[in-house]
């Protein structure tokens, strides 16, 4: 459980300083995967701040305990702060057992949370890489019978 949480933290603080990076730099930097995005804060450690912690058994954060502490009392511009909201649910949820990590969701389910022209594309993008066809608004065709996780 403490792997996927820290998988998906990555993951979102891969996307987090991808987008303020981009907006920053010209060219956008490789972050493309887990090696280049540290060998990008590593020559960049004075414009970077990171904070990881353990999980508690009982699913709470122990703030005694980081595992990755960089830069974190410097005070920085943060970017698509709402993503680190939907990951503290989304472990909340995990580590109560609310929901579980591999379980396929339907196109259905996933789209009950979509609202077209908000995303710059990116569900329909999603979609096609899944090989789902989409109709005139941007959703699943018949989507009741398709599932992915």
């Amino acid at each position: 459980m403490r792997n996927t949480i820290l998988r998906i933290a990555t993951l979102f603080l891969m996307v987090i300083f991808g987008n303020a990076l981009a907006i920053i730099a010209q060219t956008p930097p490789d972050i493309s995967t887990p090696e280049a995005f540290l060998q990008y804060l590593s020559a960049n450690r004075q414009n970077v701040a990171i904070a990881s912690f353990s999980i508690k058994s009982n699913g709470e954060i122990n703030l005694r305990e980081p595992i990755i502490a960089h830069n974190v009392d410097t005070k920085m511009p943060l970017q698509s702060l709402s993503k680190v909201i939907h990951l503290a649910a989304y472990a909340k949820a995990l580590t109560t057992g609310e929901i579980q990590a591999n379980r396929l969701v339907t196109a259905r389910e996933w789209e009950n949370y979509y609202l077209p022209g908000t995303d710059g594309g990116a569900h329909g993008v999603a979609l096609e890489d899944l090989g789902i066809p989409t109709d005139e608004f941007g959703f699943a065709k018949n989507s009741r019978s398709n599932s992915h996780s």
